[in-house]
């Protein structure tokens, strides 16, 4: 194959040796990095080494990783272009070799001269830019004789027993809150949970969708995270922490699956009043919050791991809170937005541009709390005379019942 059609999140162009990331990569001079996603170890790589573009497999263009990216990029003016949606299948006759990745989102191998001749005419075109929310995984099972059906949200993970207690007594609580009629919640043989006559996840995306709706939960979900923040600055138990993780849970699935729709609807708004460039640009503005800064500054990696217990550093709490976060993200967004003189867009619509805001830094903030919930849960296990494995067949209950820790 001599060319690939990617998907554009960053838009430009690049040329120079394509090199697959691994954990142990070392590669000092310029290439352009093939990845399955842009997670935060892969955007500290790209900051740290002389990376000339970025191609991944199947990425959201909304991860924290590409979230610092978009944050580091403001601050220095420069970028390099970022494509997905490349299967492995598809890149691996290129890895190893020189390629070029079009502003287009195509790309060729360096030895494909027409390609090359017009390579920098239309560097950073942003009209290229596609966001594409990523295929949603649920899978639905029915029994058609009892007439119930089951909704696995999440097919591709696998937890604990003790895990899945703690989700499970959050997780009943959240179903509640979006005024559904579901009838359990189990763990199947295989790890996955499945919620019986739960909302589908189109009905999810619709209610996420309907600002009207979304806005209450929306502001419940930062209200929890403050009470979580505040409560964290104090001594607090394992008994303490296991509270504050059904808190978390309660208020985890509206918004779990369907950020990027909502983030595409933003787009498809602010594209009602701004050309696609500005819009680009008002995008590239949205999603970074000061959250993404400490993070950088920080040099926090944070792996995706779904299991309360790992041994991970314990992660630390962030000297401001969410609730600061969006009181400088609305400022700084606002002030942008009227520096293009598009201020009428906030007078008119305030209620969406606030909408778009909080979502957004609420959705940064649910990962950092949950890692800091997570391992803080990890260090009180540690002190327990039985072995993560032994901890991972109980329920929260009986981990309770041991006592011992303070």
């Amino acid at each position: 194959m001599s060319s690939i059609q990617a998907n554009v999140i960053f838009t430009g162009e690049a040329s120079a040796k394509l090199i697959e990331f691994s954990e142990d990569i070392n590669v000092r001079y310029e290439h352009i990095l093939y990845a399955p996603a842009l997670t935060t170890e892969v955007a500290f790589y790209v900051l740290h080494n002389p990376v000339l573009g970025i191609i991944t497999e199947s990425s959201s263009f909304a991860t924290h990783g590409a979230n610092i990216l978009r944050y580091y990029f403001t601050q220095t003016c420069g970028r390099i272009p970022w494509v997905t949606n490349v299967s492995k299948l598809l890149i691996r006759g290129f890895l190893g070799q020189e390629v070029i990745i079009h502003c287009s989102g195509i790309v060729t191998s360096a030895a494909t001269k027409s390609g090359r001749s017009s390579i920098f005419k239309k560097s950073f075109q942003k009209e290229y830019i596609n966001y594409l929310p990523l295929k949603k995984k649920a899978i639905v099972e029915c029994n058609l004789s009892k007439g119930i059906y089951s909704v696995c949200y999440w097919p591709h993970r696998e937890f604990d027993n003790l895990t899945f207690s703690v989700m499970k007594a959050g997780l009943q609580k959240n179903m509640i809150l979006l005024r559904a009629d579901c009838t359990g919640i189990e763990l199947d043989r295989n790890g996955r949970v499945w919620f019986s006559n739960a909302p589908l996840i189109r009905d999810i995306r619709e209610m996420a969708l309907n600002i009207d709706f979304a806005f209450d939960i929306l502001e419940k979900q930062i209200d929890t995270y403050q009470h979580i923040y505040t409560r964290l600055h104090s001594p607090i138990s394992l008994n303490g922490i296991i509270q504050l993780l059904i808190d978390y849970f309660s208020i985890f699935i509206l918004f779990h699956d369907t950020y990027e729709d909502v983030l595409v609807d933003a787009k498809c708004f602010f594209e009602h009043y701004m050309s696609s460039s500005e819009t680009a640009s008002v995008m590239d503005m949205l999603m970074w919050c000061r959250l993404d800064k400490w993070m950088l500054d920080s040099g926090l990696i944070l792996r995706k791991r779904k299991k309360l217990l790992s041994n991970e550093k314990e992660v630390p709490l962030p000297d401001f809170s969410i609730s600061e976060d969006i009181g400088i993200s609305l400022e700084k967004f606002i002030t942008y937005i009227e520096s293009i003189g598009k201020d009428s867009v906030v007078a008119q619509h305030y209620k969406y541009v606030e909408f778009y805001i909080k979502f957004f830094v609420a959705k940064e903030w649910k990962f950092i709390i949950n890692k800091i919930l997570f391992t803080r849960f990890s260090q009180k296990c540690q002190l327990l005379p039985l072995s993560f494995g032994q901890l991972e067949l109980l329920d929260f209950s009986q981990l309770l019942d041991m006592g011992g820790i303070s």
